[in-house]
C-alpha cells in the first residue's frame, strides 16, 4: 500500500496531494505534510481537544530531510504559500527574524506559519546576535500558552507579552547538515518535531503542469472558511484504540531501551 493510499477520500489533503502532485517531483509524504500544516495553521486556536488539566492545539512543527535537489524544498512549500497568502498573508512569518521582529509580527498575529526551505536558515539566524533567543520561544511557543511574556532587556516592559500564540512551523533539510546529539531528540526543540525522511520516488516530470488557479482559490476558500470554525474535537472510538494501543508499545519500547 502507498502512502496516498491512505488519504482520507474527499478531504482537504486529498485534494491538496492531487493538485501539488503534478507540479513538482517532490515526495509524496512532503506534500501531505504541508497539507497538514495548512490545515493547522488556519484552524489556530479555534479548536482543540481537552487534555488532562490543558489542551491540545492543532499546531504542527514539522522537518522533512532528503538529499539535496531531491525534495524540492522551495517549490513545494511555495505551493503551501500561495495557497495561504489567499487566505490571510498575516499568516505567514517571514523567513529572517530576529526576537524583536518576532514579537513585533507576533502581536500583530499570533496565529501563524513559518516555512524555512532551508532551516540552516533558522538555525544561522539564532546563532547571531539579532537572533539569539529565536530557539527558546520557538520551543516555548509549541505549547501554545495562553500568554507568554519574554524578559529580554533589550525589548521594552510593554512588547514583552504574546497573547493567545499559535505557531506551526514546516522545515526541510539535507540528512549531512541534521547532526543531531541525543539530548536534541530527548526534548527541548528538536523534541518537538516531527522529522521525515523524504526520498526521490522516481517520478520525472521535465515541464510541470501549470497550476490551476481556480482550484487554488478553491483550495484556499475550504481554508478560509476553517478559520471560522470554533470548538472542540475529541477521539473517534476506532482512533481513540489506536492511539492507546501505538503510544503504550512506543512507551514500553522506551522504558525497555531506557533499561538497557
Amino acid at each position: 500500500m502507498e502512502l496516498r493510499d491512505i488519504i482520507p477520500p474527499n478531504s482537504f489533503i486529498k485534494r491538496y496531494f492531487d493538485f501539488a502532485t503534478p507540479l513538482t517531483e517532490a515526495p509524496s509524504k512532503m506534500h501531505i505534510s504541508n497539507a497538514c500544516i495548512c490545515l493547522a495553521g488556519c484552524a489556530g486556536r479555534n479548536v482543540c481537544m481537552p487534555w488532562g488539566a490543558s489542551f491540545l492545539y492543532p499546531n504542527i512543527y514539522k522537518i522533512d530531510i532528503g538529499k539535496s535537489g531531491v525534495s524540492r524544498k522551495s517549490t513545494t512549500n511555495n505551493i503551501a504559500k500561495e495557497i495561504i497568502q489567499r487566505v490571510d498573508p498575516s499568516f505567514l512569518l517571514p523567513d529572517y527574524q530576529s526576537v524583536e521582529a518576532l514579537m513585533d509580527e507576533l502581536r500583530v498575529q499570533p496565529q501563524r506559519i513559518a516555512m524555512f526551505d532551508e532551516f540552516k536558515t533558522l538555525i544561522d539566524n539564532s546563532n547571531k546576535t539579532y537572533g539569539q533567543g529565536l530557539i527558546p520561544l520557538f520551543t516555548k511557543f509549541w505549547d501554545c500558552p495562553t500568554t507568554y511574556k519574554v524578559g529580554f532587556k533589550n525589548i521594552p516592559s510593554d512588547k514583552r507579552t504574546i497573547n493567545t500564540p499559535c505557531i506551526s512551523i514546516a522545515a526541510a533539510s539535507t540528512a549531512d547538515w541534521i547532526q543531531l546529539e541525543e539530548s536534541d531528540i530527548e526534548g527541548g526543540f528538536w523534541g518537538r518535531f516531527l522529522i521525515s525522511r523524504v526520498e526521490d520516488e522516481g517520478r520525472i516530470i521535465p515541464i510541470p503542469e501549470v497550476a490551476s488557479i481556480t482550484e487554488i482559490d478553491s483550495l484556499a476558500k475550504y481554508l478560509k472558511a476553517l478559520t471560522t470554525v470554533k470548538g472542540q474535537f475529541e477521539f473517534q472510538t476506532d482512533a481513540r484504540t489506536l492511539y492507546q494501543k501505538i503510544y503504550t508499545e512506543h512507551k514500553k519500547d522506551a522504558i525497555m531501551e531506557e533499561n538497557h
